[in-house]
């Protein structure tokens, strides 16, 4: 079995094995983010950002894009490929690039404090639940919980395939582990369940959720 740590993500970047990282706006995001209602000026949260073009997307709608990422490789390359100038400093445990509607910290996603997300009023999850096996996702959706705001807005898209025939990342996130995960403590509305399609040569589809914090 794959051990999912900071050194298996460090060295698919310095690798450039990013197959997760994706070349154009995703579609769901295009289609769905108006409908969250998330006013421009209204700062969005992207967990395990990478280097996504979709942070590109919600800046062009008038967001500032609060991202973290553990690789500042892909927060270089985000920066070189998308023409920005970026400031680097230092900012406690983070290092932090500002600049152009855009402050990413580089550095674990668990050493985020509440104040950190203290103006974030929505999250685009596309690429972090997915990328966590089971021990990992469990955490990952508590300490969110621990970050976020009463009404703050969740854009979460998810994958399902059978995972006994091939091993992740990307994980299976079925229906049900949303509600396990999520349910206690935010109103989920499915948007969209996309028709399945070849992934790794088995069938998979991506699930669109609007998830609401109580």
């Amino acid at each position: 079995m794959t051990i999912i740590d900071d050194a298996f993500w460090h060295d698919k970047w310095t690798k450039n094995q990013i197959g997760f990282n994706q070349a154009e706006f995703h579609p769901s995001l295009t289609k769905h983010w108006s409908h969250l209602g998330i006013g421009k000026n209204k700062p969005v949260f992207v967990p395990l950002c990478g280097k996504s073009v979709d942070m590109v997307f919600l800046q062009k709608h008038g967001h500032h894009v609060f991202g973290i990422e553990l690789s500042e490789k892909a927060i270089k390359d985000f920066s070189h490929e998308n023409q920005l100038t970026l400031t680097r400093t230092q900012n406690g445990k983070f290092i932090r690039f500002s600049g152009n509607e855009y402050n990413l910290f580089v550095g674990d996603y668990f050493d985020l404090e509440p104040k950190d997300l203290r103006n974030v009023k929505a999250v685009y999850d596309r690429a972090a639940l997915i990328a966590l096996p089971q021990g990992l996702r469990i955490k990952y959706v508590s300490h969110l919980q621990k970050l976020l705001q009463s009404g703050t807005e969740i854009l979460l898209i998810t994958i399902s395939y059978d995972q006994s025939k091939i091993s992740g990342p990307p994980f299976n996130i079925s229906s049900k582990m949303v509600e396990n995960l999520f349910g206690d403590w935010c109103n989920i509305e499915q948007l969209e369940c996309l028709p399945p399609e070849d992934f790794r040569g088995i069938q998979a589809q991506e699930t669109v959720y609007r998830l609401t914090v109580k």
